[in-house]
C-alpha cells in the first residue's frame, strides 16, 4: 500500500470521526435544550397557575427565575414585564421591554410584540406622546394594525382629541371591516358641544347632524339636535328629535323627559306626554324610570303625573299602604312628590351596565371601563321597596319619616 492510499484512509477516518462527534454533540445539545425547555415549561405553567390563583408576587418570583435561566425565551421575558406592569412597577416593565426592543438578533415578530408591550407601558404611565409614536410605527404591520388603532383611540379619548379619535376610528373601520359608527357619533357630538361652548352654532348643528348620519339611532345626537332646535324656538323640530331620543331608549327618561315635557307643553301637544308614551312598548323598569322622573320634576304638571300614579302604585303595593297610612282614598301627585321626591333625588344613581360603576349624574362614557352608552339610571331605593312590599305595615311607618337606605350594588362601585 503506497503513501497515497494511507493518506486517503486517514482522511476518511478523520472525517468519519468528525461527523460522529458532531452528531453526538448536537444530540447532547438538543437533549439539554429539550430538558431545559421542558423544565421551563413546567415552571412557566406553575407561574400561570399562581396568576390564576391571584398570587402575582409568587408568579413574578417564578418568572424572574425563568427569565434569568432562559434569556433566549422571549415569551418569558414578556410575561415578566407584563407582571411588573400589572403590579404598577412601570419603570421595570419599561426597562425590560426597551432591552428586548434593542436586541439586534431579535426576529421581527418578537420585536413587534415587545414594541407593542412597550407602548402599552407608556400608556399606563401616562406618556401618551411616546406611546402614540410607537403605535403609529406598528400601523405599518398589518397584523398589528387593529390593536394599535384601538390603543390610539384610547389615547385620543383620554386626551379629548376627538378629531384624532375620529380619524383613527375611520382607519379602524377600513382595517377591520367592522362598523364603528356608534362610537364616531359620540366624537361628533363631543365636537358639536365644544362648538356650542364657543357659540359656533352652525358648526354645532353640522356636527350633530353628522352624528345622526353615522348612527341614526344615537340617543345623544337626537337629544342634542332637539335642544338645538328648541333654542332656535323651532318647537316642531325640537319635539320630533326629543321624542325620538326618548323612544330610542325610554330608560334614560331622567335625562330626556324633562326637556321633552317642556317642549310638549310649549308646543301645546294634544294628549301631552301620554301621547308619546303610547308609541312605546314600555317594560316595568322603563315605566318606573318614567314615573320617578315625573315625580321628581315639578315642571311636569300634576295632571300628567296623576294619569300614571295608579299603574305606578300597582307595581309597588307599598305605595298603596302609604295611601292608607295617610287616610286618603287616592294617592295624589302632590302627595307622592312630598313623600318620594326627596328620596328619589337623594338615591338616584347612574350605573354602568358593564362594570357596575356608579355616578350621581349621567355621562355618555363610563369613567371606569371606558365604554360608551352603558350608564342607565337606577334608584337605590328599589330593593328596599321590594322588601317593604312583603311587609306593608313596616313600609307605612318608614317611608314618610325621611330617608330610606337601599342596598348597595352587588359589585362594589365607586361613587363620584
Amino acid at each position: 500500500m503506497n503513501l497515497w492510499h494511507v493518506s486517503a484512509v486517514l482522511l476518511w477516518a478523520l472525517a468519519l470521526i468528525a461527523i460522529i462527534w458532531f452528531a453526538l454533540d448536537r444530540s447532547v445539545i438538543r437533549r439539554q435544550r429539550k430538558t431545559r425547555r421542558k423544565l421551563a415549561n413546567s415552571r412557566y405553567f406553575q407561574g400561570l397557575q399562581y396568576l390564576l390563583d391571584e398570587q402575582p408576587d409568587e408568579a413574578l418570583t417564578v418568572f424572574l427565575k425563568l427569565a434569568d435561566e432562559n434569556p433566549e425565551i422571549i415569551e418569558i421575558q414578556l410575561a415578566v414585564a407584563r407582571l411588573f406592569r400589572r403590579k404598577g412597577e412601570l419603570e421595570r416593565s419599561i426597562r425590560m421591554h426597551q432591552n428586548l426592543v434593542s436586541r439586534t438578533r431579535l426576529d421581527r415578530a418578537d420585536r413587534l410584540s415587545a414594541l407593542y408591550e412597550l407602548a402599552s407601558d407608556y400608556v399606563s404611565a401616562g406618556l401618551y406622546d411616546r406611546a402614540e409614536r410607537l403605535f403609529n410605527e406598528l400601523l405599518e404591520d398589518k397584523p398589528w394594525r387593529r390593536p394599535a388603532l384601538l390603543q390610539l383611540i384610547h389615547i385620543h379619548e383620554n386626551q379629548s382629541d376627538w378629531d384624532d379619535a375620529l380619524r383613527a376610528a375611520r382607519k379602524l373601520e377600513q382595517a377591520s371591516g367592522l362598523s364603528y359608527g356608534r362610537i364616531m357619533a359620540h366624537y361628533e357630538c363631543e365636537m358639536g358641544e365644544q362648538a356650542l361652548v364657543h357659540q359656533d352654532y352652525q358648526e354645532a348643528q353640522s356636527r350633530f347632524q353628522l352624528a345622526l348620519t353615522r348612527n341614526p339611532r344615537s340617543v345623544r345626537a337626537h337629544f342634542l339636535v332637539g335642544n338645538y332646535w328648541r333654542r332656535q324656538n323651532h318647537l316642531v323640530r325640537a319635539l320630533e328629535y326629543l321624542e325620538q331620543a326618548f323612544l330610542l331608549r325610554p330608560v334614560l327618561a331622567p335625562l330626556v323627559l324633562p326637556d321633552l315635557a317642556q317642549v310638549v307643553k310649549e308646543a301645546s301637544r294634544r294628549g301631552g306626554l301620554e301621547s308619546v308614551f303610547r308609541k312605546a312598548a314600555l317594560s316595568p323598569e322603563e315605566c318606573d324610570a318614567i314615573d320617578q322622573t315625573m315625580i321628581l320634576h315639578d315642571e311636569i304638571s300634576d295632571v300628567e303625573v296623576d294619569t300614571r300614579l295608579e299603574r305606578f302604585a300597582g307595581r309597588h303595593p307599598f305605595l298603596q299602604s302609604l295611601c292608607r297610612s295617610s287616610q286618603q282614598q287616592v294617592i295624589s301627585a302632590a302627595m307622592m312628590r312630598t313623600h318620594l321626591a326627596p328620596i328619589f333625588r337623594f338615591t338616584l344613581r347612574y350605573v354602568c351596565e358593564e362594570c357596575g360603576y356608579e355616578l350621581r349624574s349621567h355621562v355618555w362614557r363610563c369613567p371606569s371601563c371606558r365604554r360608551w352608552d352603558t350608564l342607565v339610571p337606577r334608584e337605590m331605593i328599589e330593593e328596599h321597596l321590594r322588601g317593604l312590599e312583603q311587609d306593608p305595615q313596616l313600609g307605612a311607618h318608614t317611608l314618610p319619616s325621611g330617608t330610606i337606605s337601599g342596598k348597595r350594588a352587588s359589585k362594589k362601585p365607586r361613587i363620584i
